[in-house]
């Protein structure tokens, strides 16, 4: 079979970086995303592959699908692009392998076990192996068990080498303390054996992106915010004060009339429905999302006092909203109920069988952030005026927790969260289109 011939392009920075990757057993690889740190790690980890003595290595993200999609195909330049007609998909001890064996390895066989590390059991798929070179992206999505198992696995190994990769967090996150600003001092100071390869990228250091591709990328953040500094310049940078600064400053220019709001576009409304208890609020939020999930519109959103409620104050409330946006946009696709409360939701099903009430998806609380975030930073997210005093206010306060090492939204009761849970769960089972964008 003929081999396609993968057509790098390499700034003067991963040149470098690649070139260091040869003499270090350490390689991190931190910044942005797009910056292209992924696919120089793919390349340098594929040489191991082809060169050590070892037998078999480790491929691993958060999740198994992610290591094929990142680390197997990676756009393209992927391991199975780079081994193309010398490898295939296939089992080894119960693992997604890719197992190799051709030119570029003597015809030596190769396996290269692909696993998700972001539980806490995910160390059981790789113990009691031998393991050569090890690629991790996402490493601090990866646990602590994960990471620990495998560098005792690479112990016996030809050429014990790492390659990981990660988009910057907090300067104080335990996979800077525990891993690469601890192996970063010991090199320092002289102490680490097998060399030390760090390199920090940013968004411009990938001259594959064309003006047009970085534009659009662009368009999503809003300079100065938490946001921008990791995901577009690629720095360490601390969660602190308000999570939608641009929104809070501007929020009457997200507002739109009733009679501008194209109902005829609509692909579903859903209300998000979130239950209140001690100090917190009941809480109901109706949005539409556009055929081509490029806006949300929020149409109605209300907060009620939790405190000396009872079910069936819940259920008026509910039907109440329902009634409204049935009566001012013709329809009605369903309800995200806050899937912790059960009880509340199946009276609510009894009570009003003609309605869809799903459970609520509950996507981790900072991809929804990142989400909102992405859809105020390119003008996606449109609010009924005079709808959503609620919801504005709640978008406006929201802040981070300074208190936390790790990104944490404020939940001491100072703000209305309640009330973003229910606006997320109104569109999180479209996140992955809105996002998109």
């Amino acid at each position: 079979m003929k081999r396609r011939t993968l057509n790098y392009r390499f700034s003067d920075k991963h040149r470098e970086y690649l070139r260091k990757t040869t003499l270090s057993k350490y390689n991190i690889a931190e910044g942005s995303i797009r910056s292209g740190k992924t696919t120089d790690n793919v390349r340098a980890f594929a040489e191991d592959v082809m060169h050590s003595k070892d037998h078999i290595f480790l491929a691993s993200a958060s999740t198994l699908p992610t290591a094929k999609l990142i680390l197997g195909d990676c756009d393209g330049f992927g391991l199975e692009h780079i081994f193309r007609g010398q490898c295939r998909w296939g089992k080894f001890r119960g693992n997604d392998a890719l197992i190799v064996k051709g030119p570029d390895t003597a015809n030596r066989e190769k396996i290269i076990l692909f696993a998700g590390g972001a539980k806490a059991d995910s160390y059981k798929r790789i113990r009691g192996m031998t393991l050569g070179a090890w690629i991790a992206t996402e490493i601090d999505l990866h646990h602590p068990s994960m990471i620990d198992e495998a560098l005792r696995r690479q112990i016996n190994a030809d050429r014990s080498k790492l390659y990981w990769d990660l988009n910057p967090t907090s300067p104080t996150a335990w996979i800077y303390r525990d891993y690469i600003d601890k192996y970063d001092a010991l090199s320092k100071a002289g102490t680490l054996v097998g060399g030390f390869n760090y390199q920090q990228f940013n968004l411009f250091d990938n001259v594959n992106l064309s003006p047009a591709n970085v534009q659009a990328v662009l368009s999503r953040y809003s300079p100065g915010t938490v946001e921008y500094t990791r995901d577009i310049e690629g720095k360490r940078c601390a969660a602190e004060g308000l999570i939608y600064k641009l929104f809070a400053n501007h929020h009457t220019e997200f507002n739109v009339k009733r009679s501008d709001v194209p109902v005829a576009e609509f692909a579903h409304i859903y209300i998000g429905q979130d239950f209140g208890g001690h100090k917190s609020h009941h809480t109901l939020c109706a949005t539409a999302v556009t055929r081509d999930y490029k806006h949300v519109y929020v149409l109605k959103s209300e907060t009620f006092e939790a405190t000396d409620t009872d079910v069936d104050f819940v259920c008026r409330k509910l039907k109440e909203m329902v009634d409204y946006i049935r009566m001012e946009y013709g329809r009605l696709d369903g309800v995200y109920a806050d899937s912790a409360e059960q009880t509340i939701i199946n009276t609510e099903r009894a009570r009003m069988p003609e309605l869809c009430i799903y459970n609520s998806i509950k996507n981790e609380i900072n991809e929804r952030i990142r989400a909102t975030n992405a859809m105020i930073c390119s003008g996606r997210l449109h609010f009924v005026e005079n709808q959503n005093d609620s919801l504005i206010e709640g978008l406006c306060t929201a802040m981070w927790d300074e208190t936390k090492d790790e990104d944490v939204r404020l939940d001491n009761f100072t703000t209305n969260i309640c009330i973003l849970d229910a606006f997320e769960y109104s569109w999180e089972a479209d996140i992955a289109d809105l996002t998109r964008w």
